[in-house]
């Protein structure tokens, strides 16, 4: 799994074919820090979701 608070830019041809990499693959966001996070989605539970839907579903 790659964790990437940026455009994810490269990671899919480091990892393997199982692996997850979440990113940002929008541009736009100003604000405070645990807002942006939040908005995407870059919380331990929402990252904890996020492989619960890959790997688990």
């Amino acid at each position: 799994m790659v964790i990437e608070m940026a455009y994810p830019t490269g990671w899919e041809e480091l990892t393997d074919g199982d692996s997850f990499v979440v990113g940002i693959r929008k541009f736009g966001a100003s604000a405070k820090a645990d807002k942006v996070i939040r908005e995407y989605g870059f919380t331990a539970e929402a990252i904890v979701q996020q492989i619960k839907m890959k790997y688990f579903q």
